[in-house]
């Protein structure tokens, strides 16, 4: 009965006390730079949130990409994980082509709402972390944000 245990969780915490509160991260900020491996590979992972910023257990609710370094339609691989640096573990991935064409003001960007959320507990190595890989043979960068979701005020910041 995990799941009714995890839905009754989710319940209690977003719905049954009022206060849910969602957060784009990183704060106040362009998200964090990216860079993408080449020809499907993943590049290295990026910190989006650091680590000890989460203080309360919260919930990964979506990813998000913009900001392309190249006017070329490709197709992206985005992923999500969560851990201390080195020790990343894969939460989300996504897999979407997007163009961009700056010459005529057109930017892609990719909201993406996950189907379920991913319980983020608080503790050591709660870092959030993103990475990226495109299909051709460059190694071009994105800024990558997320969407997290609380009961309380915030993540602690």
């Amino acid at each position: 009965m995990p799941l009714v245990t995890e839905t009754r969780q989710l319940f209690n915490s977003f719905i049954a006390n009022g206060s849910v509160r969602f957060n784009s991260y990183p704060l106040n900020a362009a998200g964090a730079t990216v860079t993408a491996g080449k020809s499907y590979a993943y590049g290295a992972w990026a910190a989006i949130i650091a680590n000890a910023v989460i203080t309360i257990d919260s919930w990964l609710c979506a990813v998000g990409i913009d900001t392309f370094s190249t006017n070329v339609a490709r197709v992206w691989l985005i992923g999500v994980g969560s851990g201390a640096a080195g020790a990343e573990v894969l939460l989300s991935e996504h897999r979407v082509q997007l163009l961009q064409d700056t010459a005529v003001g057109y930017y892609s960007n990719f909201p993406y709402n996950l189907p379920r959320p991913i319980f983020i507990s608080v503790g050591a190595n709660n870092r959030i972390a993103g990475e990226a890989g495109v299909s051709d043979a460059n190694t071009p960068t994105v800024n990558a944000n997320v969407v997290m979701g609380t009961r309380f005020r915030g993540l602690g910041t």
